[in-house]
């Protein structure tokens, strides 16, 4: 913004790119091809470069005349690092990289690294695949979140209906079902974690990690884990860690499914087979067609945060800036104690 007169203001934007405030407002920005005056280190930093919004601001993406040439850059940028996964990038290049990934860790990249809907995401994909080898690969994981997605929205993408034989071997629950036999007569469920960024990150974007959980061969599949026993939370958040507490929004009528009324029938099997073959995970896959918003596998899985309201607060009660507060203090009387300076001198 550049100050024209005393009560006004202008933007000003690069001659040679008259319209690209224009394409920032409606959701795209420009890549520019890297030129043959580049040297190889400058042409891998200018792709780091243009990944860097992607990753980090949900409603980017790039300009449809330039999405070939992104896509090939990015390809070419993979290939080069699974050939040479020692040596992939130039010290700068590197350095973009991982201020890339780190940043991108808060917003879990907007899930662009765990989508295959589109030529771009399945780049993305291949070069997060690619980056797995190289010395970046320590910062490589980009975390999934769960969807946050207004039933209105839900409407606007004209669903499909539940199979009539899932609802007939009663995997379809009701709200008040839910509650009386998989609450026990409660409202609440909840998710305990050690680490409190996961919490911070459902306080900033109400939505929360996914996760698998494995027995020996039995997979309950992805989701936001959560039990209707808050002392099964309390210890899978340890001392240390936080409780987050869901409650099914007033006015909502999630669609939830019980997967294990069904899980022998044919058609479940041929639905999670043809969504394998597309690279959606099921569970996914279930939310994305059908508009599931809770899965019941044994635990209750989350997959639609925009049907929760969340609270947090830790095993006893506390909430999160309290919990802070204290950890913060027990952090200076143990970092004072190993400087042997106690309320009493040194010593003390």
């Amino acid at each position: 913004l550049e100050k024209a007169k005393e009560n006004e203001t202008q933007i000003r934007t690069p001659a040679q790119l008259p319209g690209i405030f224009t394409d920032f407002i409606n959701g795209q920005y420009r890549y520019i091809v890297p030129n043959n005056k580049l040297t190889s280190a400058e042409v891998d930093e200018q792709i780091i470069d243009a990944l860097n919004p992607l990753l980090e601001t949900p409603f980017l993406q790039v300009s449809r005349e330039d999405l070939g040439g992104f896509i090939g850059g990015l390809n070419t940028l993979s290939a080069k690092m699974s050939a040479s996964p020692a040596t992939p990038l130039s010290n700068t290049a590197g350095e973009k990289m991982i201020t890339v990934i780190r940043n991108a860790r808060f917003g879990g990249a907007k899930n662009r690294f765990h989508r295959s809907s589109s030529d771009l995401e399945r780049a993305i994909g291949k070069f997060s695949s690619a980056l797995k080898v190289t010395p970046y690969g320590a910062f490589r994981s980009i975390p999934e979140f769960a969807v946050i997605e207004d039933p209105q929205e839900k409407l606007a993408r004209n669903l499909a209906a539940l199979p009539q034989e899932w609802e007939a071997n009663g995997a379809v629950v009701s709200l008040q079902r839910f509650k009386e036999k998989y609450l026990f007569g409660n409202d609440t469920f909840y998710h305990g974690t050690p680490d409190i960024k996961n919490v911070v990150s459902i306080l900033r974007g109400g939505s929360a990690l996914l996760g698998t959980i494995k027995f020996g061969s039995n997979n309950h599949g992805r989701g936001v884990y959560t039990t209707d026993d808050r002392s099964v939370a309390s210890g899978f958040a340890r001392t240390d860690g936080l409780i987050a507490t869901f409650k099914i929004k007033k006015g909502q009528n999630p669609i939830i499914l019980d997967i294990a009324k069904i899980s022998n029938l044919k058609s479940l099997k041929e639905f999670a087979t043809q969504a394998r073959a597309q690279g959606i995970e099921p569970f996914e896959a279930l939310r994305r067609k059908y508009g599931v918003d809770i899965i019941i596998n044994t635990h209750i899985l989350i997959q639609n945060f925009g049907v929760v309201d969340t609270f947090v607060n830790d095993g006893t009660g506390e909430g999160l800036e309290d919990h802070l507060i204290k950890r913060q203090r027990e952090f200076r009387r143990s970092f004072t104690s190993l400087q042997g300076i106690g309320p009493g001198g040194p010593g003390q």
